[in-house]
């Protein structure tokens, strides 16, 4: 498991009706493309009774702050409507890797320099940030100080991989081209709408021998 969980869902206690009506308004298609199956999920920026939905990190490994716990075992205590683990960490330590910001306090400082031990580029390995109001950026490369970012108005912040997505527009061939694991892989993406739904997709790839039949795929595909 992940050690960082990004959860979407009320920032306040919901009841059972709220909850339904938050899970009903999300979007969600499965699907294959080049071999490989999908998930597409697209949830919205407020639900159908009213209710903002916002996005947020946390940690649960017990490595830092935070019980340790399950996706499932968190989504179920904070009312959360939609969780995915997320972030990079490393797999002895299980502490997050990169720059992690929750609910405005630093919690890693660590610019990547390698992917325990492999090189990456200057391309890679960019925060995923949220401020207050819901929105998604990634505005700071692998060496963004953390208190800048919390003096920026970032509440939230994890570290990810690529940037597919520059202002609403493809970041284009270049930037691929530089990605060290650009081979086809086990993805996942998070980004937004103009009109500020939020987008998660999966893609799934076949590992260990399990017959899933699933290719994975490249960052451009």
């Amino acid at each position: 498991m992940a050690t960082l969980h990004t959860g979407f869902g009320d920032k306040l206690t919901v009841s059972s009706v709220q909850r339904e009506n938050a899970i009903g308004s999300m979007n969600i298609v499965y699907g294959r493309k080049e071999g490989t199956s999908y998930c597409l999920v697209r949830i919205p920026r407020y639900t159908i009774d009213g209710h903002r939905i916002m996005p947020k990190v946390a940690l649960t490994s017990g490595s830092l702050v935070g019980e340790k716990c399950s996706a499932l075992a968190y989504a179920r205590r904070e009312n959360t409507v939609f969780v995915l683990n997320g972030g990079l960490f490393n797999t002895s330590t299980l502490l997050p890797q990169g720059q992690t910001v929750i609910g405005g306090v630093s919690v890693t400082n660590t610019p990547m320099t390698d992917d325990m031990g492999a090189a990456i580029s200057n391309a890679e390995c960019y925060p995923l940030c949220i401020d207050s109001n819901g929105n998604l950026s990634a505005p700071y490369g692998r060496n963004a100080d953390t208190q800048q970012m919390i003096n920026d108005g970032i509440l939230w912040a994890v570290t990810g991989w690529g940037q597919l997505i520059d202002n609403f527009l493809p970041t284009g061939q270049d930037k691929f081209n530089e990605i060290v694991h650009p081979g086809k892989e086990i993805r996942q993406c998070i980004g937004q709408y103009e009109n500020g739904d939020y987008l998660v997709c999966t893609v799934d790839a076949s590992r260990n021998g399990k017959a899933t039949h699933d290719a994975g795929m490249t960052y451009d595909t």
